[in-house]
């Protein structure tokens, strides 16, 4: 199997985990990966922030958090020095919902490596972010 064989297996198996958690809440994917990014990144909370780390096209950044406002997950604070930049910061309403993406996304870890030993890893963390580092060179 090639590594794009990989990526589809990992794709799928966390669509199948997130599909649940998206039905709860009437979310999209993109909702729901929108959430986790700002629980994770609270100071690159900006929408190019989402568009640069996430990789989804402004457009839907924008549908997105829009619809994350209008429901209530989130809300926008302009920043002081450039009026045009919106801070996204999320509403105490989204803390159920990252408490499930975390319990999620700590079970899939868990499983992948389930029989690894902490050296194997670590060697797969560190080529894994050697992986990163190539791919964002190319870009």
């Amino acid at each position: 199997m090639d590594f794009f064989g990989y990526e589809a297996i990992f794709k799928k198996k966390l669509k199948k985990s997130y599909r649940f958690i998206e039905k709860k809440y009437k979310l999209t994917k993109n909702e729901l990966m929108i959430i986790s990014y700002l629980a994770e990144n609270k100071e690159n909370n900006l929408s190019s922030d989402i568009v640069k780390n996430l990789g989804f096209t402004k457009s839907h950044v924008s549908l997105s958090v829009s619809s994350l406002i209008k429901s209530g997950y989130l809300h926008s604070i302009s920043n002081p020095q450039d009026k045009k930049k919106l801070h996204l910061i999320l509403k105490e309403k989204a803390s159920a919902i990252i408490s499930e993406i975390s319990l999620i996304k700590k079970n899939f870890e868990k499983q992948l490596f389930s029989d690894f030993s902490e050296s194997e890893k670590k060697q797969f963390t560190s080529l894994l972010q050697k992986l990163i580092k190539n791919a964002k060179q190319k870009e």
